[in-house]
């Protein structure tokens, strides 16, 4: 019997290709969003609230599909409640105050081209944390490079892109990348002994319900 298709090279490949599409997306339908309900860059307030419902709705269903999936959704002992509780703090609600700060005072383009250096900052960490994963002369030259690329795009203006940065825009796009980073390390811990698919459904209704708050 051939193994499922998401356990395969190819399903892997098309599933990372289908996330970076939805990731990629988030961008233009925040902004978009912003119009629609007509938040004013300055309105922090309302900018958060956005944030809020969106993940809190997102957590809740993630939990209903994994009920319906028939995945115990309650079987956390308070140690590793409290620890989901952290991860939806951090890489939930106070990755996307400045997320969402940043996203209303930069361009989408330049933001998701911001947001990459979050890859940048998963490799160094990694590094210091891993002892499996430690930072090679090959993985060095690629970050170097795609560094490189990200400073390129700003320099040359393209698509809208300028060499304007500024801390309430770009610089928190950057700082919300460097939160994703280190909450992702942590996840991926977490997630050795918790259900992915459950542990991601109440770190982002947790952080949800905290930015609504």
């Amino acid at each position: 019997m051939s193994p499922p298709l998401y356990r395969t090279r190819t399903g892997v490949f098309l599933l990372a290709t289908l996330c970076c599409a939805l990731w990629g997306s988030a961008f233009p339908a925040v902004k978009s969003g912003y119009a629609l309900l007509q938040v004013a860059p300055t309105d922090t307030a309302s900018q958060i609230l956005f944030a809020g419902w969106r993940f809190a709705l997102a957590g809740a269903i993630l939990l209903v599909t994994a009920l319906a999936m028939k995945r115990p959704i309650m079987a956390m002992s308070r140690r590793q409640f409290g620890q989901v509780a952290l991860l939806g703090l951090t890489q939930t609600a106070i990755q996307y105050v400045f997320f969402y700060i940043g996203l209303a005072h930069a361009t989408g383009v330049k933001s998701s081209i911001m947001n990459a250096t979050s890859v940048f900052f998963s490799v160094v960490l990694a590094h210091f944390i891993y002892a499996d994963d430690r930072l090679s002369g090959r993985k060095a030259l690629g970050c170097l490079i795609g560094f490189l690329g990200v400073v390129v795009v700003n320099l040359n203006g393209v698509a809208g892109v300028g060499f304007d940065f500024t801390l309430q825009g770009e610089g928190f796009i950057v700082i919300a990348a460097f939160v994703l980073a280190a909450a992702s390390i942590y996840g991926k811990r977490l997630s050795r002994d918790l259900d992915s698919m459950v542990m991601t459904g109440w770190q982002l209704l947790i952080g949800g319900l905290i930015l609504t708050a």
